[in-house]
């Protein structure tokens, strides 16, 4: 069964912020599905979805927009993140993820817009199991 791990990180990534979205193969393949499948203007919460967990509360809005903004932070308590990517960022991170799925060995990849978002978003498969 295909399952996802979503997880918020105050200072992760060199003492930054990440939205960390780790699984297996399926859990990942899974991902890239539901990035390729959102039409434009459609809103989802990705994390209500029944193949993904979350380490703490937390919730991640996706929407696709021919104007991205990349992610945002809606609020803190608990946390709520907006990411929103155009057409050819869902096909670009879709081809990233799968990528990372199906690599033989650990790995991770950035899935980031630009140097403005609320946190780095980092899919991994294989490295963090303990998380």
């Amino acid at each position: 069964m295909a399952e996802l791990r979503v997880g918020h990180f105050e200072a992760f990534h060199y003492g930054d912020p990440a939205l960390l979205l780790w699984g297996d193969e399926a859990g990942l393949n899974a991902l890239a599905s539901f990035l390729l499948a959102l039409e434009e203007g459609e809103a989802k919460v990705l994390t209500t979805l029944p193949w993904v967990r979350t380490k703490d509360p937390l919730r991640v809005d996706v929407t696709s927009s021919h104007q991205p903004r990349g992610l945002c932070q809606m609020s803190e308590t608990p946390p709520h993140f907006h990411w929103s990517l155009s057409p050819d960022l869902q096909r670009d991170f879709a081809e990233k993820v799968r990528v990372v799925a199906t690599a033989p060995k650990p790995g991770h990849h950035y899935l980031d817009t630009d140097d403005s978002e609320a946190a780095v978003v980092i899919v991994s498969k294989g490295e963090y199991a303990e998380l």
